[in-house]
């Protein structure tokens, strides 16, 4: 009843009342992980992020088999600007599933995001040697090595990354970034026209294109 009653309220929008009702849910069947996760959603939209992955937490305990409860406890945490927290969650999702290539990316990323770079590389290279197709993967490589400074390497995989999608405008205008480094103004102004092209509002295409003809002009 209760877990019904907060699923009606949250369609309403009315998320405090939902919260409660769900709480209500969850006391009386605390080992029912979908009343957890339900009530996480709710308590994500109320801006509770640490109240919300208490339960995702628990959720997943409950259902460890079930991949998706993983994934979602470890985009929380992400949102909740727990960097190292979010590492150590997609770490612990790969000695479940080592052969997910999306998990292996996403561990990349969050790598990068704790400004761990050099570590970030391996994370995409098995993300490719599962899924060589996955643009996502190429592109976020790509940045990885630009920041390295390894920029030929970055290069070759910003073309991988276009091989398997050339409709990303963030991979041309990131390509254009790697392009102005390298002092090739005008393949760096053609790969942001290019990101233009395919998204027109696209804003850090617009900005470095700017930048691009400016340096030209001088």
């Amino acid at each position: 009843m209760w877990k019904v009653l907060g699923a009606a309220l949250s369609g309403q929008g009315r998320r405090s009342e939902a919260v409660q009702a769900k709480q209500r849910a969850v006391a009386l069947r605390p080992d029912d992980a979908e009343a957890h996760a339900n009530l996480a959603n709710d308590l994500l939209a109320l801006d509770q992020p640490d109240a919300a992955i208490e339960h995702y937490e628990r959720a997943r305990q409950l259902e460890p088999h079930a991949i998706e409860r993983w994934t979602r406890l470890c985009q929380v945490l992400r949102l909740a600007g727990r960097q190292d927290d979010t590492v150590r969650a997609w770490q612990q999702l790969l000695t479940r599933w080592p052969d997910n290539a999306d998990a292996w990316n996403e561990l990349g990323n969050a790598l990068r995001e704790c400004a761990r770079m050099p570590e970030a590389v391996e994370p995409y290279a098995r993300a490719l040697a599962l899924c060589p197709t996955l643009a996502a993967a190429h592109n976020n490589l790509a940045n990885t090595l630009h920041d390295l400074g390894r920029l030929s390497r970055a290069r070759a995989a910003f073309a991988d990354a276009l091989a398997h999608d050339d409709s990303n405008a963030a991979i041309y205008s990131n390509l254009g970034n790697l392009q102005k480094n390298l002092g090739d103004l005008v393949g760096a102004q053609a790969s942001y026209r290019a990101a233009l092209r395919l998204q027109p509002d696209f804003l850090p295409a617009h900005h470095n294109l700017l930048l691009a003809l400016n340096y030209d002009a001088t």
